[in-house]
């Protein structure tokens, strides 16, 4: 059971410039262009929000 828990995890010391997020695979311009996006989404519903109340 222990060998299916840590099959993926990262071995530590194994690269010393893979970072938690690149270990994860997260890729930081994705996440900039998604919370960019997002935030613009939430000022566009709240505009629209008022408009109609």
């Amino acid at each position: 059971m222990e060998k299916i828990l840590t099959h993926n995890l990262p071995i530590l010391g194994a690269s010393e410039k893979a970072g938690l997020f690149d270990s994860l695979g997260i890729d930081w311009a994705l996440l900039a262009f998604q919370t960019v996006a997002f935030l613009i989404l939430l000022f566009v519903l709240s505009q629209v929000s008022s408009i109609h109340q």
